[in-house]
């Protein structure tokens, strides 16, 4: 079993665990916008198809692989967690800024969880 997939209580006063170091880089990755999406290869000039590989209807960008996708918005709807794909604004950024400030930490722990196996399953 890989430990980094454990919830890891670090001894804080409160009880409370941390999100596994890989999450987290993803989680920065993905706000900075430098997740490997095709349009981002495409940028880079590294790859030349740009449609998302997943429902082949529009460019797969980060904003696209994590909230737009249908098959995205079927994971975010069976984990209950519907709500976040309600945000308009088209900036990675704003999404997750808007998401971390109205999200409980359990929701914002599955939201972080969330995002990882939706990046893991597209690789």
């Amino acid at each position: 079993m890989d430990c980094e997939d454990m919830k890891v209580w670090k001894g804080e006063l409160s009880g409370e665990f941390t999100l596994p170091t890989k999450i987290l880089i993803l989680i920065w990755i993905i706000s900075w916008n430098y997740i490997p999406s095709l349009a981002n290869l495409r940028y880079k000039r590294v790859a030349t198809i740009v449609r998302c590989p997943r429902c082949c209807s529009v460019k797969e960008d980060s904003f696209h692989v994590f909230r737009q996708c249908p098959v995205r918005m079927d994971a975010w709807i069976s984990l209950n967690m519907a709500w976040v794909t309600e945000h308009t604004d088209q900036s990675v950024w704003s999404w997750l800024t808007w998401v971390f400030s109205r999200g409980t930490k359990e929701q914002i722990w599955i939201f972080c969880c969330a995002l990882w196996v939706i990046w893991s399953s597209r690789n």
